[in-house]
């Protein structure tokens, strides 16, 4: 009797690819969070990781990771999955330096004029931060078109790193046009702001 013979589906295939990630890069993504964020716990950080992972594993959770993975392979599934990292990581940073802050104002000689503990600067720190999210999802509906989640990504990077339009139109395979249109817009919001 013949065996039959079964082809891997492409949802089998995305999971090998991130079982591979997982044990492969899952401590060189710590590592490289642990440089970003300096003073979060390593703790907390392995922990971002695993929920990147998590995410990129869960039914519900894992269509954008599906798609850097379709879109780039390995590579783009890894990035995806350094992004969802360092977005966590970030979070849970500023968690930790508000925290500190609150209990260095509770502390008797605290100075607040101490520019890196000034729960002012903190605070406008936070909603500038707020502000260029909102800024970069509007950026995103207005000009993604189909691309949505590229253009997002793409705006991040070059929100984060500021890398060329072009280099960042081909590493999230996104029309050169889209991302031009989308930077522009940001930048002359960016600068308004700033002019106000």
């Amino acid at each position: 009797m013949n065996a039959v013979r079964t082809f891997p589906t492409p949802i089998d295939t995305y999971c090998h690819a991130l079982s591979a990630l997982c044990a492969e890069a899952g401590p060189r993504l710590v590592a490289r969070l642990s440089r970003r964020f300096p003073g979060t716990a390593p703790a907390q950080v392995e922990e971002a990781v695993q929920e990147a992972f998590f995410d990129a594993c869960h039914p519900q959770r894992r269509a954008w990771f599906e798609e850097g993975w379709r879109e780039g392979g390995t590579p783009e599934l890894y990035r995806r999955l350094f992004t969802a990292g360092w977005r966590r990581t970030r979070a849970r940073h500023r968690r930790v330096e508000n925290g500190r802050t609150t209990a260095i104002e509770a502390m008797d000689g605290f100075d607040p004029t101490d520019p890196c503990q000034d729960p002012a600067r903190q605070r406008l720190e936070a909603e500038l931060d707020g502000w260029v999210e909102t800024k970069v999802e509007e950026a995103t509906r207005t000009f993604g078109r189909a691309r949505k989640h590229a253009l997002r990504e793409a705006l991040w990077d070059l929100v984060q790193a500021g890398d060329p339009v072009t280099c960042l139109a081909r590493r999230h395979d996104l029309p050169r046009r889209y991302l031009a249109e989308a930077s522009a817009w940001l930048r002359h919001e960016i600068e308004a702001r700033a002019a106000a």
